[in-house]
């Protein structure tokens, strides 16, 4: 049986395939790429299985020439190892594949421009192990679509304290859901997406274009969703259709058919009581734009990356005092000492508390740093409506809010001291925001 395909579709089903393998390995398999084949000579079709750990991929390949029927075979079948082809650096603008038997066993010849040979198929077969993993296809119904940028930049946003332990971030579960909008559409339906461990928390909302068919509530985890996404090419659609069941969750998208094992545990994961918590209760609310922020953390970064700066045992602390109505942030470590950046365009309030302008809030830089980026990149699209003359509403960027309670304050919403960063309808929490007066 001899197939020829697109070489760029080829590299981007092996760059999946890789995806896939890696969100899905364990720590003792570094690489898996053992696939099956599967021509249907009549209808001039082939598909490539994949699985690994209980994850599955298939993809349907959409430019493709088979020749050769295969012994009179509706469907011919062969695994084989598409690792060994992806490294070859195929240069014509297809390749062709001949997969036979012969006297060293099975062969898989290939050619493409000027480069043409033969590898030997040493590996088991393993079309019995996919066909048993292969999920049924009508066990998930695909009821929901969603943007694939939109999406993405969401459950990006979920992946905080990743320059802390990058693993503990990556099992951090994130809870989607759906909120009904207004009845006049004046509200559009929302998703929400939501996430939190024993020191942060993050609550995102995205509007929905068009309403939701029905209720759903289910919980993922943030990395293969996002490896998979990067991967989509949005070049014929910028949409992707998703699905899940006790057993798997499913993305689909043209070709592409992705499931992964659901073995997320539910938790409650409620944080829209602590969103109207932390707009009750009084606090002390700096309100900045974003470039003005930016800047302000851009000129501080060198003195926590560099090493002439910077060393391994000083911690990127830097604090956040306000004086006169000005947001100061101000950092030392071993080698820079009274480093001040003054916070540029603000807006401090304090409802009613009392403001000690020596009390310092000590921020962790990475986290803000993280923190800051997501929210500037979840920019949300305005729901106002259009005009009588259908043009569109050009919305003002949002200010970001930085907002804390003072320690053991009977009005804060927490035990501890907590620093909160809000954009629109969208929030980062940090607990255990330590206390502590200037000495100095």
């Amino acid at each position: 049986m001899k197939f020829t395909i697109n070489t760029k579709e080829f590299k981007n089903v092996m760059h999946l395939v890789k995806t896939v393998a890696d969100s899905s390995a364990n720590a003792r398999i570094t690489a898996h790429s053992i696939c099956l084949l599967r021509a249907f000579p009549e209808k001039k079709l082939l598909k490539l299985d994949f699985s690994l750990n209980g994850s599955f991929l298939t993809y349907t390949f959409e430019e493709v020439k088979l020749d050769g029927d295969a012994e009179n075979e509706t469907e011919f079948r062969r695994s084989v190892d598409l690792g060994s082809l992806a490294s070859l650096k195929f240069s014509g603008p297809t390749v062709s594949i001949t997969l036979s038997k012969g006297k060293d066993g099975n062969a898989l010849s290939f050619a493409s421009g000027t480069m043409k040979g033969k590898l030997i198929l040493s590996h088991a077969d393993i079309e019995k192990e996919v066909e048993s993993a292969r999920p049924d296809s009508n066990s998930i119904e695909l009821n929901q679509q969603f943007s694939v940028s939109d999406f993405l930049s969401t459950i990006s946003a979920h992946g905080y304290g990743i320059h802390h332990n990058a693993q503990e971030a990556a099992k951090r579960p994130v809870r989607i859901y759906n909120k009904k909008g207004s009845e006049d559409g004046s509200v559009p339906d929302q998703i929400l997406f939501v996430s939190k461990d024993k020191i942060a928390a993050a609550s995102f909302v995205k509007s929905m274009s068009t309403p939701f068919k029905e209720e759903f509530n289910y919980y993922v985890l943030p990395k293969p969703l996002q490896a998979v996404l990067n991967a989509l090419s949005q070049d014929n659609s910028p949409i992707f259709h998703f699905g899940i069941s006790k057993d798997f969750w499913r993305i689909s998208h043209g070709q592409i058919d992705v499931w992964f094992p659901n073995i997320v545990q539910e938790v409650n994961f409620d944080l829209e009581e602590l969103v109207t918590v932390v707009n009750t209760f009084p606090s002390f609310r700096l309100k900045v734009t974003p470039d003005s922020l930016q800047k302000a953390l851009s000129e501080i970064a060198p003195f926590t990356t560099s090493t002439h700066l910077f060393t391994k045992d000083d911690m990127p602390i830097i604090r956040l005092t306000v004086e006169n109505g000005v947001g100061l942030f101000t950092l030392n470590t071993s080698k820079a000492k009274d480093v001040v950046v003054q916070i540029e365009n603000v807006e401090f309030s304090t409802d009613n508390l009392v403001y000690d302008p020596t009390d310092m809030l000590n921020l962790n830089f990475k986290y803000l740093s993280e923190c800051v980026a997501s929210l500037v990149g979840m920019e949300e699209k305005s729901a106002v409506p259009a005009t009588k003359d259908k043009e569109k509403v050009v919305k003002e960027k949002e200010p970001i809010v930085l907002m804390w309670w003072s320690y053991k304050d009977t009005t804060a919403p927490t035990k501890g001291k907590t620093f909160c960063l809000k954009r629109g309808n969208n929030y980062y929490w940090i607990s255990r925001v330590r206390d502590q007066q200037r000495s100095v």
